[in-house]
């Protein structure tokens, strides 16, 4: 989390979504403002939570607890169960309803994740478990973590669980249980995936449990958020510029799914004169697959945005890789 200084009143204003630069007490602000707006309208208004939603947590916890302004009517405190259910978004209203019909229940929380393999390289999953914001206020219930690392072909590699303390926190090499194809090669990482699951010991928040990967090469290290796998009806996109003197681009995708999945990378996209090719992957059963980028250098312009589309016709997760052209150096993003 970043913060910017309030050079007036000499205090720190936390950033809570780094998308739209948006801090915390701009958020309270708002909220105040617009006493009478609904969690979605905020996020509307505000354009916070609207990019990579990594924030929707935190947002969503405050604008629960923010004070209302005088205008709010049933919306302001004072207004019993009524102004609570008011202050919550459409989604945190339908979790009390059940929670209101049925007894809470801790349930099971998947993400899944590739998992590079190279000499020289090194990834770990990261699990925290800190308070809301790093204030010490409320963590999550100690979170029973349990890491399953398959290789390519989606055999079995390594299983194991964890237990992270609330204000405890998970790291572990998941890297060195997927061996590279041939570890003489470095053209080449190889592909497994890390499927996390998490359930916590007993009903609370989720807090800050949502699982990390950390990709360490030898100049350079990197870090993405884990987030549900899912079935796209229609092909989604991607636009990156094209630099291939200075890096090399990848498209991995995870299968979560027991049988065979099919699909394919579309590219290059939204250049004149040039048709996109689709190039068609298969992943086995709980497999990965990770497809290079190569492009015609004569009909393919330097330092240019394109495009490509993913489609797949079943459950999975893909991610897009930029490294130098030695490996020496990854980013990573999901799709």
């Amino acid at each position: 989390m970043t913060a910017r200084q309030d050079s007036t009143a000499g205090q720190i204003d936390p950033v809570v979504c780094t998308c739209v630069d948006l801090t915390e007490g701009q958020l309270r602000a708002e909220i105040a403002e617009n006493p009478a707006l609904g969690f979605d309208d905020i996020l509307q208004r505000t354009g916070a939570g609207t990019t990579c939603t990594a924030c929707l947590l935190d947002l969503e916890y405050i604008f629960s607890r923010a004070e209302r302004g005088p205008a709010a009517g049933v919306h302001g405190r004072g207004g019993g169960a009524k102004a609570e259910a008011a202050h919550l978004g459409v989604k945190q209203r339908l979790y009390a309803l059940i929670d209101g019909l049925a007894p809470k229940v801790p349930y099971r929380l998947a993400n899944t994740l590739p998992v590079l393999a190279l000499p020289g390289l090194r990834q770990f999953v990261c699990v925290a478990n800190d308070s809301l914001l790093y204030r010490g206020a409320e963590s999550a219930p100690p979170t029973r973590v349990e890491l399953r690392v398959r290789d390519a072909n989606g055999i079995l590699r390594h299983r194991a669980s964890h237990r992270v303390e609330s204000g405890d926190g998970l790291r572990v090499e998941v890297g060195r249980f997927v061996t590279p194809h041939d570890p003489t090669d470095p053209a080449r990482p190889a592909i497994g995936s890390v499927e996390i699951l998490r359930r916590a010991a007993h009903p609370g928040i989720r807090g800050t449990t949502r699982p990390q990967i950390v990709i360490e090469a030898k100049a350079g290290c990197c870090a993405v958020h884990g987030q549900a796998a899912h079935v796209t009806a229609a092909p989604y996109w991607f636009t990156f510029l094209h630099r291939p003197a200075e890096e090399r681009c990848f498209v991995s995708v995870v299968n979560v799914s027991g049988g065979t999945l099919r699909g394919r990378v579309r590219y290059p996209l939204g250049i004149e004169g040039r048709t996109p090719e689709d190039h068609p992957i298969e992943v086995p059963a709980n497999g990965a697959h990770l497809h290079e980028l190569h492009f015609d250098p004569e009909s393919v312009q330097s330092d240019r945005p394109i495009s490509l589309n993913i489609h797949f016709d079943g459950l999975h997760k893909a991610h897009f890789l930029c490294a130098s052209p030695s490996l020496d150096r990854f980013s990573i993003d999901h799709l």
